[in-house]
């Protein structure tokens, strides 16, 4: 008879498969991995890991939220922090943010163009919830702004994932990547952000 995992045990094995799955991400990618794998580095057996989640899609895309929420909430506590404009605070945070992603984990998946297929593998309903965690997010660190209009912040969690959508793109669009994600940034702290 299995014994049931109390939830400290809970907690510490969904931690090492997290931690496992960004190796796991970094080494071989989405379609590469294998549960075998990430089973055998958090050392539990296959059964266990699907107490935990249904696929290894599943545990990959709760990584990628943990990543984003926690950049998320670094930009958030950042913002002002260091005697800059709210403007300027959002165009160096948000910029700092495509920044870290670029260099994260998280990028290998879009260079090896594994997005599209992550999300296909994936139950409508998450997808679904998570643009509605993006715009929690986003309405964060609006209201931390002092932006407060729901169109405007609508419309600008639409915009910031149309930014980051690019990603897809980088290589098309060419050395001035950066530069050119800096200045829709900009353009976007130009019509939301009103200093006083």
């Amino acid at each position: 008879m299995a014994v049931a995992f109390t939830e400290r045990e809970k907690e510490i094995i969904k931690d090492k498969l997290r931690v496992s799955a960004i190796e796991c991400l970094k080494m071989y990618g989405v379609r590469k991995t294998t549960v075998d794998q990430l089973t055998k580095m958090s050392g539990i057996s296959k059964g266990a890991f699907y107490l935990f989640y249904p696929s290894k899609e599943v545990l990959f895309f709760d990584v990628l939220e943990k990543f984003q929420e926690d950049i998320f909430s670094q930009l958030i506590n950042n913002l002002n922090s260091d005697g800059k404009t709210k403007r300027q605070s959002f165009i160096d945070g948000v910029y700092y943010l495509f920044e870290n992603v670029s260099n994260s984990f998280m990028f290998k998946i879009f260079e090896n163009n594994e997005m599209e297929y992550l999300i296909r593998k994936l139950p409508v309903e998450l997808i679904t919830e998570h643009h509605s965690f993006d715009d929690i997010l986003v309405v964060k660190l609006f209201e931390s702004l002092g932006v407060s209009n729901s169109d405007d912040i609508e419309l600008a969690s639409a915009t910031l994932r149309a930014i980051f959508m690019t990603s897809f793109h980088k290589q098309e669009i060419g050395p001035l990547y950066m530069d050119a994600i800096k200045l829709l940034i900009t353009g976007v702290a130009d019509q939301l952000i009103k200093e006083n």
